[in-house]
């Protein structure tokens, strides 16, 4: 998983994903399959917490956009946007942004990165819900060197 995105943040991109977030939020009715997994830098995955990453990234592109007396007609930005507007330029950024996670999420799926992880973490509780203490801890930096140099994440045909 730490893997996907080149070792980037799938949010950011700008740093490590070091962390493995809930794309939907566990709390928020989000499965603990791989399929809802992406790899996070810290700042992101705590910022995120456990809203999902449409309203997230809304709330994250649309703050600390008005100036001086902004209205729903106009104040947004240097070209004094409407809030209908500045909404419709960040709802297209969200559709890119949303295929961007989409990508990653078939990276972690897919089939022999998952066959590795299962086999690599299967003693661990996983699949069954039961990620114990040790779980995290034993994905580390080092086991991703070591599978990297073994040929591992597989190149996509």
């Amino acid at each position: 998983m730490l893997t996907a995105n080149g070792g980037r943040c799938a949010y950011c991109e700008c740093r490590d994903g070091t962390t493995v977030d809930h794309l939907i939020p566990f709390a928020d009715g989000g499965s603990d399959d791989l399929d809802n997994f992406v790899p996070a830098c810290p700042p992101c995955n705590n910022e995120k917490r456990k809203r999902d990453p449409v309203v997230w990234y809304l709330a994250t592109a649309m703050a600390g956009e008005w100036r001086g007396k902004g209205t729903i007609h106009g104040g947004a930005g240097y070209r004094d946007l409407s809030l209908r507007d500045l909404y419709l330029e960040r709802h297209d950024e969200a559709l890119g942004w949303l295929e961007h996670l989409e990508e990653v999420t078939a990276e972690v799926s897919n089939h022999d990165r998952r066959m590795w992880f299962l086999n690599r973490f299967f003693h661990l509780g996983y699949p069954q819900g039961r990620i114990g203490v040790d779980f995290w801890p034993a994905w580390s930096k080092d086991s991703i060197a070591e599978a990297q140099k073994n040929g591992f994440p597989p190149t996509p045909d």
